[in-house]
């Protein structure tokens, strides 16, 4: 029966955490978008794409920390001109919830 008992526990533990990550990975995506729409607007730019990078972290590819989230974008100016690049947000002692943009242009 004690076996069993541990067992269990130990699911519920992964179970748990799994839900807790899945939980702070939501907000944290979140809080980049609300943080890259207000980067956009302060620069007078309109999104047309932006996508979360996993892997291929651009030009952080071997800088990148966990602290950090990674997207590629592309813009619009008010002139027309559409630019495409990376921005990494977070960093620092706030890390992921941290709103500092960094930009790199291709």
């Amino acid at each position: 029966m004690g076996l069993w008992v541990a067992l269990v526990i130990g699911i519920l533990v992964v179970v748990a955490f799994m839900i807790i990550s899945l939980g702070f990975e939501v907000l944290a995506g979140r809080r980049c978008r609300r943080s890259i729409n207000e980067w956009a607007r302060r620069n007078q730019l309109q999104l047309r794409v932006v996508n979360r990078k996993w892997i291929a972290l651009g030009p952080w590819q071997w800088k990148g920390g966990r602290s950090h989230r990674v997207f590629s974008v592309s813009v619009e100016s008010s002139d027309g001109a559409v630019r495409e690049g990376f921005l990494r947000i977070g960093g620092g002692l706030g890390g992921f919830v941290a709103d500092d943009i960094e930009v790199r242009w291709n």
